[in-house]
């Protein structure tokens, strides 16, 4: 075999490659993300509260999903975050 045609097989199989790596990265930005990822909430029937760091003293967010479900709120989702449970009653209302 030429050194010309084994270049052009290198250069094609590098191309292939390539092609199959950007397929893959494209499919896993079709993944869907968590919830909390999304929108901040957990479930329904909770407070989620956001935190800058550890110690829990500056707050950057907080989100409320209603008995029913629907989430509203603002600010940051970050990794420190305290959750409090609503009660909820039957029928989808809630305090």
């Amino acid at each position: 075999m030429s050194r010309f045609v084994r270049q052009r097989l290198t250069r094609r199989a590098a191309g292939v490659i390539a092609v199959l790596g950007l397929l893959a990265a494209g499919s896993l930005a079709l993944l869907p993300a968590p919830l909390a990822a999304v929108s901040g909430c957990f479930g329904s029937g909770t407070t989620t509260i956001y935190f800058s760091n550890a110690s829990h003293t500056t707050v950057v967010g907080r989100f409320t999903s209603s008995c029913s479900g629907v989430c509203t709120g603002s600010g940051q989702v970050t990794s420190f975050y305290e959750i409090a449970i609503l009660q909820c009653f039957p029928g989808g209302g809630g305090t």
